[in-house]
């Protein structure tokens, strides 16, 4: 697996992207500018990205933006973090280029790899050992209050007490559907603009049908 460095103005981001990244890139921003480029984007040999559209964008805000950041680490004697910042200031991008997956499989990949990033969570316990021993702020988490948090994350003290009861409110059972298949996607239609929701299940039924 080979990694190079490619200028933002060689790379085409894919135009039927589903995901939406804002407040992904203004964290990423944060985040790059703090720790330096640390996860390289995929793209094919079109040079059309297949992972990374959310690093991507970052970058090209960050072009040109990172002098100051530079200077700072080089004063600190930080040199390959500061040569790392500077390759992302001149627009340049750590790339892997994906030769072996066909055109279909780099289509579900795309899915696929935004879907599993939804489906983790976290380990209460082991995030407040974590957070305890980190002084300041940490990027993603500015605008939450840590222990509301993880308050709302182990179901102690919300306001939607209620609602997060697991029993069926109309029979009183308990609600055992754990399916990774019922969890919802939402997705963009490339052509009207609009939202739509399918099931993860609905999504691989749509990728088998495809490959009839």
């Amino acid at each position: 697996m080979n990694v190079e460095w490619m200028h933002v103005n060689d790379l085409r981001p894919y135009h039927r992207n589903p995901r939406k990244h804002k407040k992904a890139v203004e964290a990423l921003e944060d985040s790059i500018r703090q720790y330096g480029f640390k996860v390289p984007i995929v793209a094919d040999e079109e040079s059309e990205i297949v992972a990374g559209h959310a690093r991507y964008k970052a970058v090209v805000n960050l072009k040109n933006e990172l002098d100051d950041r530079i200077e700072q680490l080089e004063e600190e004697g930080r040199d390959e973090l500061a040569q790392n910042l500077s390759n992302i200031n001149d627009g340049l991008i750590p790339v892997i280029e994906e030769t072996e997956l066909t055109n279909k499989e780099l289509q579900e990949f795309r899915i696929v790899d935004n879907k599993l990033t939804e489906m983790s969570g976290w380990d209460i316990e082991k995030l407040k050992i974590e957070m305890e021993e980190i002084t300041g702020d940490v990027i993603g988490f500015e605008d939450e209050n840590i222990n509301d948090m993880l308050a709302k994350e182990l179901g102690e003290g919300t306001d939607d007490d209620d609602d997060t009861d697991e029993t069926d409110s109309e029979t009183g059972e308990e609600d055992i559907s754990e399916d990774p298949e019922d969890q919802e996607i939402e997705f963009m239609c490339p052509y009207c603009k609009e939202p739509f929701v399918m099931t993860f299940g609905e999504f691989l039924e749509e990728v088998e049908s495809n490959e009839d």
